[in-house]
């Protein structure tokens, strides 16, 4: 898995490639964390360039997602492929995370209104 982040106004955009497994997932979680830990209001997930997330991943994610929450932030998924699609549907994540399918730009979520962008690196 490797990461990469790009500021994009006040979001920023991580993206995700490779395969999120039981390896290399604390390094996500870890990544997200200090993320959330720099007081980052907006961060999107890019996940466009993942290709498989074990359950290890999803924690991930769930465990950045709720301390995301708890500093009053947001966190979105952009890029989603079928696969992750399903996998994020079945586990109820698409129902907790606002969800696009690649570069939303001036696009409404919750009460402000955001441009960013999620890039296929």
């Amino acid at each position: 898995m490797q990461t990469e982040e790009k500021q994009q106004g006040s979001w920023t955009v991580l993206a995700v490639t490779g395969k999120i497994d039981t390896l290399t997932a604390p390094e996500l979680q870890n990544r997200l964390l200090a993320l959330v830990g720099k007081g980052t209001p907006g961060l999107a997930l890019d996940l466009g360039g993942v290709a498989y997330v074990s359950s290890a991943g999803i924690r991930a994610v769930m465990v950045g997602l709720k301390a995301q929450r708890a500093k009053s932030g947001e966190l979105i998924f952009c890029g989603l492929n079928e696969n992750l699609q399903t996998l994020f549907d079945i586990t109820g994540l698409t129902g907790l995370v606002k969800n696009f399918p690649s570069v939303p730009t001036e696009t409404a979520t919750g009460n402000r209104r955001i441009g960013i962008a999620c890039f296929a690196y």
